[in-house]
């Protein structure tokens, strides 16, 4: 039940996290410009660099597909020393924004880290972090965990 509540929270936390980062985003203009053309007609056109679409546009895209489900890939048989370490690990997710983030879980430990690339993990570095997994080396020793 505890886990269910947990999982249930951080739910709402990742989409409350990316709706907030969609407003944000919207809001943004350059001093001196606003997102209103001209005419006062709503359309959202160029600000400075960037081109800011109606929120209608970002919805429809999240409403689409499953924000909390990755594409399942095959995992390959692990066999390097490296693995001692990482089969302890599980990758629960990767928020995409200009940096990209992961949220890995330490099950011996029962930790949650957010990490990002140059991140450690124990002895363990964050090298990469993909769009369905996270690269991770120790010495000259890498390893790709997958999202579940």
């Amino acid at each position: 039940m505890i886990r269910l509540v947990v999982r249930i929270a951080w739910m709402f936390i990742a989409l409350s996290t990316m709706v907030l980062v969609l407003l944000v985003g919207l809001s943004y203009t350059k001093p001196g410009l606003t997102g209103m053309s001209d005419s006062g007609s709503g359309n959202v056109g160029n600000v400075g660099r960037r081109i800011v679409r109606p929120f209608s546009e970002y919805l429809a895209t999240m409403g689409s597909r499953d924000l909390f489900y990755a594409e399942k890939t095959s995992v390959v048989e692990r066999q390097s020393a490296i693995s001692d370490e990482t089969k302890n690990l599980l990758l629960v997710g990767i928020i995409e924004t200009d940096q990209k983030e992961a949220i890995v879980k330490d099950k011996r430990l029962r930790q949650t880290y957010f990490v990002k690339p140059g991140d450690r993990l124990g002895d363990l570095e964050v090298v990469e972090i993909r769009k369905n997994s996270i690269l991770l080396r120790r010495n000259d020793e890498t390893e790709e965990v997958f999202l579940p």
